[in-house]
C-alpha cells in the first residue's frame, strides 16, 4: 500500500488468485470508494504515486499512467527494475533515473525527463538528459528529495557515495563511508550542495560536509 494525498493504492499478491500480483486497485480516501484498477499481463514489482502520475514497474519496463482516469501516457523499456535502482523526481518536468539492463555490471544510469500535460494526460516532451557510467556496481540510486540538481549513487558494499550533476553528468563528490553495518534509507543534500545527510535503517543520521 502506498498513497499520495487522498489516493491509496493496493498491490495484489502472487499467491492470491482473486487479487493477483498483476493488479493495482486505487482507492479514494475522501470518497471512501474504489475509483479504478490497473491490470497488466506481467507481475508488478513496485509502483509510485506522484502528484499526477502513476508509475508502474515490472521486471523489464516502467509504465506511466495518468492518476485520474488511469490513461496510459508512456513507457521505458529495458530497465533493471529493482526498487533500489530506480529514482523519481516528482516535478513537471518529471525526471526518472534508472539502471539499464544492457550492462550486467549494473553501472549505467540513464536519466529521462518527461514534461507531462496534466490536463490532457499526454507527454509533451521526453528527453534523455544524461547517461552516467560508474566503474563500480551500484546498489542504490536516489534523487535527494529537496534537490534535483544531483543524483546520488551508493556503491554495492555501501562504502562510497558518488554525487553526480544531473545537468552535465559530471562527478561532483565521492564520499568514503567506511564499512557500514546498516542500509541507507534516505538521502538529503542542501540547495548549495555543501552538506550531505543520510538516514540509516537503524534511525541513525549522518552529516557530511562536501
Amino acid at each position: 500500500r502506498r498513497y499520495n494525498s487522498q489516493f491509496i493504492c493496493f498491490l495484489g499478491k502472487e499467491d492470491n488468485f482473486s487479487f493477483p500480483r498483476n493488479q493495482l486497485v486505487f482507492w479514494d480516501e475522501s470518497k471512501r470508494r474504489k475509483i479504478g484498477m490497473l491490470m497488466l499481463k506481467e507481475n508488478i514489482d513496485t509502483f509510485y504515486l506522484t502528484r499526477n502520475v502513476v508509475i508502474v514497474v515490472t521486471n523489464i519496463k516502467i509504465l506511466l499512467f495518468e492518476l485520474i482516469g488511469l490513461k496510459f501516457i508512456s513507457k521505458i523499456d529495458n530497465v533493471l527494475c529493482e526498487e533500489s535502482l530506480i529514482s523519481i523526481m516528482d516535478k513537471n518536468p518529471m525526471t526518472i533515473g534508472y539502471i539499464s539492463t544492457d550492462i550486467k555490471t549494473l553501472n549505467i544510469i540513464t536519466m529521462i525527463k518527461f514534461k507531462i500535460d496534466t490536463k490532457k494526460g499526454v507527454v509533451q516532451s521526453r528527453n534523455k538528459i544524461g547517461v552516467i557510467t560508474q566503474f563500480e556496481k551500484i546498489k542504490h540510486i536516489q534523487f535527494p528529495e529537496n534537490n534535483d540538481e544531483v543524483i546520488i549513487c551508493v556503491s554495492q558494499y555501501e562504502n562510497k557515495l558518488h554525487v553526480y550533476s544531473t545537468f552535465d553528468n559530471i562527478l561532483l563528490y565521492c564520499v568514503f563511508l567506511g564499512q557500514m553495518m546498516m542500509t541507507i534509507s534516505n538521502i538529503f543534500i542542501d540547495s548549495k550542495i555543501k552538506f550531505l545527510i543520510f538516514e540509516l535503517d537503524n534511525d541513525e543520521v549522518h552529516l557530511y560536509k562536501l
